[in-house]
């Protein structure tokens, strides 16, 4: 096996960290303005950018601990580097990931309560739940992908249920 190619590499796990948990914030901003629409909404997501620019200047300017690997599996390797960053920088990823995740699910149940024809948003909320499930029913990483695909199949549904909304409108 070639350690360049499939050994750890702090710059792409580092690119990996930033992108995983600011993509939580980003989720649970859009589906604020799918919900709310108003101030609001440009204020967490300004919360999310800021956090998200702070938690890439934090992992740029402290130094990675060295003498880590990928050595077993793979979701548990990936909890053991992350923890190795210190406080200082996982403090915005822990904040990201846990209020953005919160607003994914509260805005999507809400959403599913205030319009029950909107039945692709319970994909969402599946999507906000699998990976707060951890380990369980798929195992860490397989719990992450589950997630994507719900997400990706309410994402889908509701290409269908704004279609169906607009030839409702049209006939």
């Amino acid at each position: 096996m070639n350690p360049e190619i499939l050994g750890f590499n702090v710059c792409i796990f580092s690119i990996f960290y930033i992108t995983a948990t600011s993509l939580v914030g980003f989720l649970g901003a859009g589906q604020l303005y799918l919900v709310v629409k108003h101030k609001l909404s440009h204020v967490f997501l300004g919360f999310v950018v800021i956090f998200s620019v702070v938690l890439l200047f934090a992992l740029i300017f402290t130094p990675f601990p060295t003498g880590l690997s990928f050595t077993g599996d793979l979701g548990e390797d990936i909890r053991v580097i992350s923890n190795g960053y210190p406080y200082s920088v996982r403090i915005y990823a822990i904040v990201l990931a846990s209020v953005g995740g919160i607003v994914l699910l509260v805005g999507s149940l809400y959403s599913f309560i205030r319009d029950r024809s909107r039945y692709y948003v319970l994909f969402f909320t599946l999507g906000a739940i699998f990976p707060l499930l951890r380990n369980v029913p798929f195992g860490y990483l397989g719990n992450e992908l589950a997630g994507v695909i719900s997400l990706l199949i309410g994402y889908l549904l509701s290409i269908f249920y704004i279609k169906r909304q607009n030839n409702k409108i049209t006939d």
